[in-house]
């Protein structure tokens, strides 16, 4: 990917993105030699994009800034609903991301994003009251696989075309909720002392959560050797926990 292409000025910004292209390259790779799926620059540019915006996002909402939380939501809106318009991207990488994702998608794929986005938000919110662990598991796997429907959902029309797509696509939404249950399994501890749950961190409370991923185990391992499996889920766990770090790391 040519990162002199992109609206970035700062080299911060531009260090950001090559570290997030490099984990989504890795899953380019997979891609393509697990499922014979060659995922075009675009999509994967696409990707690397969507994943420092959803970073940036999330840490506004891991926060407790209400005020800054339903501005992000306008801001996004702005750019990806029907009246989007460039006088609503500040300065900022944030924006700038956002920017030149929105360039590359078709109305279609950008309305498809910012819904999933949205309902990704809501439950969120619904997943920090959530008391039952088996429940709270059960949205947590439905949290990770909305989440790679968000990267599906821009991915290039043509790179669909191809034969295998729709098999690495059924794969991918499994595991990325597989890995978002196990990594949030691990950092229950740390989730209920930043606020994000109010689950206890006990073996008994994570044992209840795990319940739920015997069945998307079962379908991930019918689809790809144990082997395999764990070397695609591996680079997704790393980078749903890549997006826990501060933006600024």
């Amino acid at each position: 990917m040519d990162t002199s292409e992109l609206l970035l000025k700062d080299t911060s910004d531009i260090d950001r993105y090559s570290r997030h292209a490099a984990a989504i390259d890795f899953l380019g790779k997979i891609a393509k030699n697990i499922f014979s799926v060659d995922l075009s620059d675009k999509t994967l540019r696409n990707w690397t994009l969507a994943n420092l915006l959803i970073k940036d996002v999330d840490s506004v909402f891991d926060g407790t800034d209400e005020n800054a939380k339903a501005s992000t939501v306008q801001i996004l809106k702005k750019i990806f609903g029907p009246e989007a318009a460039d006088q609503y991207l500040v300065n900022g990488s944030t924006t700038q991301f956002a920017r030149e994702l929105r360039h590359n998608l078709d109305d279609k794929q950008s309305e498809l994003f910012l819904k999933r986005g949205l309902q990704i938000i809501a439950l969120q919110n619904e997943l920090r009251a959530e008391t039952d662990p088996k429940k709270y598991g059960q949205d947590v796997l439905l949290e990770g696989q909305m989440q790679a429907s968000m990267f599906t959902h821009i991915v290039a029309p043509e790179d669909k075309k191809q034969p295998n797509y729709n098999r690495f696509e059924s794969f991918f939404l499994t595991a990325a909720g597989l890995a978002n249950l196990y990594d949030s399994s691990v950092d229950l501890n740390v989730d209920r002392k930043e606020g994000q749950t109010v689950l206890s961190p006990t073996m008994d409370n994570r044992k209840e959560m795990l319940v739920i991923a015997q069945r998307d185990i079962k379908k991930a391992l019918s689809y790809l050797s144990l082997k395999q499996t764990a070397s695609f889920v591996r680079p997704v766990i790393e980078i749903a926990r890549d997006r826990k770090r501060t933006p600024s790391d």
